[in-house]
């Protein structure tokens, strides 16, 4: 993981991330977290089944381990996935037939084209195509800023199968209500 996810994952848990640092010697990285007032055998974790489904998914990240992690988790639970390795071969694969694609699940902080960049350019072709934006973190995004460039969904990583696989099926089903 970078740091940017390790900073967001942290952050995201009301933790702070002190650093020491002395040329020639390296750096110390100290994580704190608030208490937490329950034990974690207490904790009622979600049961049932995890959604699944058989769309078309146009994956995009340019972390080679994220892309081909997400991608398995996704193929196993029904969906045809097909992944690029940048917002910019994300584009180019997307404009060869943008109605290959039943959902867009793209990383925001990605060189030469962002998320929400690629997101604008593909509902200039597709107004009504879903689109899932995840980061790690980004000072330059939140779920508001997501929802005002018409993302449809917005995620932090890491990505969690059950969480993930529940939006993705949220928002392909609202897509198919809206269709009827």
């Amino acid at each position: 993981m970078g740091l940017a996810v390790v900073y967001g994952i942290v952050k995201g848990h009301n933790g702070v991330i002190a650093v020491e640092s002395s040329p020639g010697a390296g750096s110390v990285f100290n994580v704190f977290f608030p208490l937490v007032d329950e034990r974690a055998g207490d904790r009622k974790e979600r049961t049932g089944r995890i959604p699944r489904g058989r769309e078309r998914i146009l994956l995009v990240d340019d972390e080679p381990a994220v892309v081909e992690m997400t991608a398995r988790t996704l193929e196993r639970l029904g969906y045809d996935v097909e992944a690029a390795g940048s917002g910019v071969d994300a584009w180019s694969r997307f404009t060869k037939d943008p109605y290959a694609f039943d959902l867009v699940l793209t990383d925001q902080t990605m060189p030469d084209l962002t998320g929400i960049e690629l997101a604008k350019k593909v509902l200039g072709l597709r107004k009504e195509m879903p689109i899932i934006l995840f980061t790690g973190y980004s000072e330059s995004v939140s779920p508001e800023t997501a929802l005002q460039a018409g993302i449809t969904e917005f995620l932090m990583k890491p990505l969690i199968k059950r969480e993930m696989a529940e939006i993705i099926r949220r928002v392909l089903d609202a897509r198919a209500a809206k269709s009827r």
